[in-house]
Formats: structure tokens, sequence, C-alpha cells
């Protein structure tokens, strides 16, 4: 149990550190689905599920585009719908 909790700490401070570099990374990946640079998008509502799946909202020029991510799918952005 007392290794069980150890993994579980250890995990949830590795995602709270990757806050900032997962933004970054949304960017990135955001720039070459929704063809707007890095320095336009914002990123906002970012979300990581536990099997690796990264889900965000990026806004660029006025338009809000539902992107997620997968090391194995590599990223889909859609534009939200009004």
């Amino acid at each position: 149990m007392r290794n069980v909790l150890l993994v579980l700490s250890l995990l949830l401070v590795a995602v709270a550190m990757s806050g900032c570099a997962s933004k970054y990374m949304a960017k990135k990946y955001s720039t070459g689905a929704i063809g707007c640079v890095s320095d336009e998008i914002m990123i906002e509502d970012e979300k990581l599920d536990i099997l690796g799946y990264t889900t965000w909202v990026a806004t660029c020029k006025g338009q809000r585009y539902i992107c997620n991510h997968h090391d194995d799918e590599g990223t889909n952005c859609k534009e939200e719908s009004k």
C-alpha cells in the first residue's frame, strides 16, 4: 500500500510540473492543425487523461478550435460550432 501511495504521489507531482510545458506543446501542435503561428494562439481548458490523450481549446484570430492530441494518433483540431 505504501508503494502505491508513493507512485501516485510522484505521478501527481509530474503532472503538476508538466503544466507550463504542456501549454507550449499544445501551441506547437495547434500551429500545424489550425494554420496560425504559435504567438497568435491562446490555449485554454487543457486536460490530460490517464490514457495519454490531451484536449484543449485553441483560440486564434477570434476563432476557437477544439483540439486533441495523442502521441500515437497525432493532433486533430476542429472549429468550434457556434
